[in-house]
């Protein structure tokens, strides 16, 4: 019989995917809305959910659940805005940028940008083109507060209660992937509410979203229902292109692990207990390993894994800001050994 935790993870990625959920009580309802908000699909379970939950769960919590979505939205939609005005700037001073992921990715799987939540947009800008991009932002009122070209940096404006992010990248994969050499993206225009975004699209989204899944810990599972819903959309002529790709890239194992977790989610769904404990649900709590192992585990040759250990050492960031890499090292030698135990997550009981 699965714990309170599993039965309420079953029914999150029920109502996600739009499928009937049995009797739950308030406690259920409330643990259940507390599983789909940390993991990132409370929005995704309204937009298909939403006459399940108004209709079998206690008054308070469906409101709330509303309120929640309802927020989330206006957050997406200050981060679109933002980001249009951001493509605008840099598209007039003959800088293409490409929006990675965010809203043009929920608009492409389930035609609501309110599905996916927003903390911030991803830009792809050209290596070549970073300087001036970092002129044009600057100029349109961001404030850069981390990370230096040719890696990703962080870019904010607003205030602490709304707070805008753009992170600008020129390399599709993680900066500790880097090495592999992913092509850029085709840009592909999506229609968002009359606005047109100019957004990545072509053979590579499959492979480069694989790799960020598995650089992430206690990744949400959106991510892995964005998954399956992405390659669920492709024709088999696009996935053997995809699946080509990830392997002339030495991104095979990644695009394998992911589609296996896909598999997993869909077991998951189903109550295969097994299958939860892939995502590390066991005893009431949600755990992870460490990123770098992960990857490590996942490397196709030894001088990519060399790459992973050097890059984590020593992140290319830091080098480009000319920072020690010994105190770094031990540093982050001092956390990882901290980290022996896996990552974990608690849930409400």
């Amino acid at each position: 019989m699965p714990d309170g935790l599993a039965r309420a993870v079953i029914a999150a990625l029920r109502l996600a995917r739009g499928e009937p959920v049995g009797a739950l009580d308030e406690a259920e309802w409330s643990r259940v809305f507390d599983v789909s908000a940390r993991e990132r699909c409370a929005g995704l379970a309204w937009l298909r959910s939403a006459e399940t939950i108004r209709a079998a769960a206690p008054a308070t919590i469906a409101r709330a659940w509303r309120t929640s979505v309802l927020l989330s939205e206006h957050r997406v939609q200050a981060h679109l805005e933002a980001a249009r005005r951001a493509l605008a700037a840099l598209g007039a001073a003959g800088i293409e940028s490409t929006v990675l992921k965010g809203p043009p990715l929920a608009q492409r799987l389930y035609g609501d940008v309110a599905a996916r939540p927003v903390d911030d947009i991803d830009l792809f800008v050209a290596e070549c083109a970073r300087a001036d991009a970092h002129r044009v932002l600057t100029r349109d009122g961001w404030r850069c507060e981390s990370g230096v070209p040719p890696w990703h940096e962080r870019w904010e404006r607003g205030t602490t209660e709304e707070m805008l992010v753009l992170e600008v990248h020129s390399h599709l994969t993680c900066d500790n992937l880097a090495h592999l050499h992913l092509p850029p993206p085709e840009r592909v225009c999506i229609d968002i509410g009359g606005h047109a975004y100019i957004a990545a699209g072509g053979d590579v989204v499959p492979v480069y979203l694989a790799g960020h899944l598995a650089q992430h810990e206690l990744t949400p599972l959106l991510w892995f229902l964005d998954y399956g819903a992405l390659w669920q959309s492709m024709t088999v002529a696009e996935r053997d292109r995809a699946t080509a790709l990830a392997r002339r890239v030495r991104m095979g194992r990644c695009l394998d692990w992911a589609l296996d977790r896909v598999a997993a989610l869909d077991r998951a769904a189903a109550g295969d207990e097994s299958a939860l404990a892939l995502f590390g649900y066991r005893n009431g709590a949600r755990s992870d390993v460490h990123a770098l192992r992960r990857l490590l585990r996942l490397a196709e040759r030894v001088d990519d894994a060399a790459h992973l250990i050097g890059v984590w050492a020593w992140p290319r960031a830091a080098r480009a800001a000319g920072r020690s890499p010994l105190a770094l090292f031990r540093a982050r030698a001092r956390k990882m050994l901290r980290g022996r135990a896996p990552i974990s997550r608690s849930y409400s009981q």
